[in-house]
């Protein structure tokens, strides 16, 4: 089973640490904005602090975690099986759906009730990086899938199949609409399918690899050019390899070896070395000596995995392996850093102007998508709402600065969309209608209120 870690989140919730700590003013009651502090040191220390932070303040969206994300809930619990449980209802139209759907008992729902959301927070680049690292997932277990077929080992290559499907799919599903990919579940359940029934049917590696070409597609559904670039590329990579680490720790005890949890972060690993491959020459042209340590980290963690079949007793240990990626995640943090910072200084300048401007094309998408969804266009309603989260990032924070009260009204009622229209994979028209008039309304009632 997958053991992603949530590392690869901390860049969307440094980001929004960092709006928060850059952009409120200290006396919430005035509606004056301080000059915000964008120096280095100051960006630098707001890093510090959400990194040590976000694991306190982050919450839980029960639609789109994946399972060692949930393992403070369950460990908190003790419910057996409780990811598969929480899985198998989704999606959830509210909180209260953990135990309507008897996920939970209402004893145990009010225990954790306060670490869980609905609300979809990752906007912009940040939502960028987790949609690429949660495909790079999957396309990591294909790699795997793709070696084992090849030996003729179906039987092995089954759950990395099968694994994509079961635990990623979901994760981004609900994006697929806007970023314009045709939804690929039957593909992949079919390839899935001829593997566990037919395994000697010639179709077999046809239907592999028409699964494989509909992650890749989904994947190319990013700009080239963003998918190129160094400072992006240096995040997902990051995801990746911190998936990978956490997946062979938990392969490792003692002298043996787990082979599936093994083969997992082979794969990961694979794929996050071929998107380095994709920015060695930009990186080389921009930084030759990060682009030569980088190189040479990778070649040295990926001795790791000599072969798709584990050897007889590890090459590294699980904390060897974890000190490895570490070291590669300090050699890329000039260009994590970079990232942030970039998205620091946008926001800090946004903060001293006008909310009305980013609040208007806000409520332009949420008009367009309600037209969209009485028109029962719900496919491109959706991408609508894409595009209003997205301008929603760009005025919350001083929308909550300037009276909290408002924020969390407005914020109830995107999320009511969220939940009614953009999550659900065939959502209903009449509820997604009420919600979308609902939240313009609301939108309206801000706009007339005195600031």
């Amino acid at each position: 089973m997958l053991k992603i870690r949530t590392k690869y989140f901390i860049i969307a919730i440094i980001s929004l640490m960092i709006f928060v700590a850059c952009g409120r003013p200290s006396d919430t009651n005035s509606s004056t904005n301080p000059t915000p502090d964008s120096s280095p040191s100051a960006i630098a220390n707001a890093t510090d602090q959400s990194d040590r932070s976000h694991m306190s303040e982050a919450k839980f969206n029960i639609n789109t975690s994946l399972e060692p994300e949930l393992d403070p809930i369950v460990a908190k619990l003790k419910v057996d099986g409780l990811y598969d449980k929480i899985n198998k209802a989704r999606p959830y139209r509210s909180l209260d759906e953990l135990v309507s759907k008897k996920v939970l008992t209402q004893a145990q729902f009010d225990q954790v009730k306060e670490t869980l959301t609905l609300d979809n927070t990752l906007v912009g680049e940040a939502k960028d990086v987790d949609y690429l690292v949660k495909l790079g997932l999957m396309k990591g277990h294909l790699l795997v899938a793709k070696e084992l077929l090849d030996m003729k080992r179906p039987a092995e290559a089954l759950p990395h199949v099968g694994h994509p499907i079961e635990e990623l799919y979901v994760t981004v599903a609900d994006q697929f609409p806007q970023r314009g990919v045709t939804d690929f579940k039957e593909t992949m359940d079919e390839a899935k399918d001829f593997i566990k029934n037919k395994p000697q049917d010639p179709q077999v590696m046809p239907k592999f690899k028409a699964g494989m070409a509909a992650v890749d597609k989904a994947i190319s559904a990013l700009p080239e050019t963003q998918r190129k670039t160094p400072q992006f590329v240096a995040q997902v990579i990051n995801g990746l390899l911190d998936s990978a680490s956490a997946e062979y720790g938990g392969a490792i005890s003692g002298n043996k070896i787990e082979e599936v949890d093994y083969q997992d972060s082979r794969g990961f690993v694979a794929y996050a070395y071929m998107l380095d491959q994709d920015v060695q020459p930009q990186l080389q042209k921009d930084n030759s000596k990060m682009q030569a340590q980088l190189k040479t980290s990778l070649d040295d963690l990926r001795k790791t995995w000599p072969t798709v079949l584990p050897p007889s007793k590890p090459v590294f240990s699980g904390d060897e392996v974890a000190a490895k990626v570490k070291k590669i995640e300090q050699i890329t943090k000039p260009l994590t850093l970079a990232s942030t910072s970039s998205r620091v200084s946008s926001t800090t300048a946004s903060n001293t102007t006008s909310i009305q401007p980013g609040l208007t094309k806000f409520k332009g998408f949420v008009t367009a998508s309600l037209t969209a969804a009485k028109a029962n266009d719900l496919a491109q309603a959706k991408k609508e709402m894409a595009n209003a989260t997205d301008a929603w990032g760009e005025v919350e924070d001083n929308i909550k600065a300037n009276s909290k009260d408002s924020y969390r009204t407005l914020e109830s009622a995107l999320s009511d969309v969220q939940t009614s229209l953009v999550i659900p994979p065939n959502p209903e028209q009449e509820k997604s209608v009420k919600a979308l008039e609902s939240l313009l309304k609301t939108v309206d009632t801000y706009e007339s209120k005195p600031k």
